[in-house]
């Protein structure tokens, strides 16, 4: 049953997605000025654990930490035919997606949008054929991989991975 209904959350992500993609922007702000979050409140945009990492490591909060305004959001949302996708408050922009392209010029033209740029893809064929055969912790090797096995291999991820150390419960760079 956990199945069925997990591949049922992720099938709309990847039928028609060359639909979807094709009609994904970001969309990039002016400013976090009008924002309603306070670099002095860090505990309104921040988690406990961020914050008591910034302060073991003697980091700042800064303006990059501030999320999106939410009222330059809730204007893109307005439009018909807008979906907001994906927010980044390091680029202090989101991803939408719209049903007609024609929006795009009254969306840029906006006082608070800086610009809008179509979501690029890129789709590289490694010419590495994988097998459907499940590879153990003591066997990883370039298929395992990809074509990241010699970066993996140059800090010897594969060595840590044979040891059967995989990441999990690990928070890096977050």
């Amino acid at each position: 049953m956990i199945k069925i209904i997990c591949l049922s959350l992720f099938i709309p992500f990847f039928y028609n997605g060359n639909a979807q993609s094709s009609n994904r922007y970001w969309v990039r702000f002016t400013d976090k000025t009008s924002t309603p979050f306070a670099i002095e409140n860090p505990n309104e945009f921040l988690s406990q654990r961020a914050i008591d990492r910034r302060m073991r490591s003697n980091v700042a909060v800064d303006l990059q930490d501030l999320p999106v305004d939410p009222v330059y959001i809730g204007e893109l949302s307005i439009f018909t035919g807008v979906t907001i996708w994906n927010s980044s408050k390091w680029f202090n922009a989101v991803s939408i997606h719209v049903s007609d392209s024609l929006i795009l010029d009254s969306i840029a033209s906006l006082p608070f949008v800086l610009s809008v740029d179509k979501v690029k893809s890129i789709r590289l064929d490694s010419g590495i054929e994988f097998s459907s055969k499940s590879l153990g912790h003591s066997n990883y090797h370039h298929l395992y991989y990809g074509m990241a096995f010699r970066q993996i291999e140059m800090h010897t991820g594969h060595l840590l991975h044979n040891l059967g150390f995989d990441g999990a419960n690990m928070t890096i760079a977050v």
